[in-house]
């Protein structure tokens, strides 16, 4: 099968070819007429610009195909002279949307819900769909220790978790498909996007790192990891682990 592929990727290599050991054949055994053999040379000519024409047209599109690869990993990698980003990439929009499964996991991942919930809605109402939210319990210990994030004055950031809780419950109550909203007393280190792990192609996680009384709000730094990534093969397991330690918010699973 490799082998007929080959051939058939190469065919107008092969046809030059074997053209110019014909005419190479006969010519030397007078085994044309002259004027056949313009015929035939001219043939073998077209044969082999044909193949330099094929060979050309087949680097066209490979050097097409890698700078599309490398745009890609452009996009998906952290500018050089950079450690990390200080706002969302804008493919992450583009990436979120045509997603199936999306793990959303954060204190209250507030000013994302509200950027994002009418994507996040639109989604659930595909049958096919798999959300699930862990957010921080707005009624235990880890919620007040959350303000000593900031300077004071630090603001009640419990109240920020209901609003976010009761966004995604609305957004429930219309779901089709999996739709999981849970609560977790426990302090999270990071706010995190997850998406697809399961797809070997479509899969990353973005995640923002909580930060102690710098760089906070839209400036906490941001990473951006792919399989086969060390990092993603850690940050999806600790996500799922922690959503696997969570408990449900607002009624039954579905």
């Amino acid at each position: 099968m490799n082998l007929l592929k080959t051939i058939l990727q190469n065919i107008d290599l092969l046809v030059a070819i074997i053209a110019g050991v014909i005419v190479t054949i006969l010519a030397g055994t007078n085994g044309i007429s002259n004027i056949n053999y313009y015929y035939v040379d001219a043939g073998a000519l077209v044969a082999i610009l044909l193949s330099i024409i094929g060979y050309r047209v087949r680097l066209i599109t490979m050097d097409k195909q890698m700078r599309s690869i490398a745009r890609t990993m452009d996009s998906l990698t952290v500018p050089k002279g950079r450690d990390f980003e200080r706002i969302d990439p804008p493919y992450m929009v583009e990436r979120l949307a045509s997603s199936r499964q999306i793990w959303i996991v954060g204190i209250h991942q507030h000013d994302w819900l509200i950027r994002n919930s009418d994507t996040v809605r639109g989604l659930s109402l595909n049958e096919n769909s798999d959300i699930r939210i862990l957010l921080v319990s707005p009624s235990g210990s880890a919620a007040l220790m959350t303000s000593m994030r900031f300077p004071d004055p630090a603001p009640d950031e419990r109240t920020r978790i209901q609003n976010s809780l009761d966004r995604v419950m609305t957004i429930k109550r219309e779901a089709k498909g999996r739709f999981q909203v849970k609560v977790i007393d426990f302090l999270l280190p990071y706010g995190a996007i997850l998406l697809d792990p399961d797809s070997s192609k479509k899969a990353c996680v973005f995640v923002e790192r909580y930060t102690f009384r710098y760089l906070g709000g839209g400036d906490k730094p941001k990473n951006v990891y792919m399989p086969p990534s060390e990092w993603f093969g850690l940050y999806e397991k600790e996500i799922k682990n922690m959503f696997d330690a969570g408990t449900e918010y607002g009624g039954d699973p579905r």
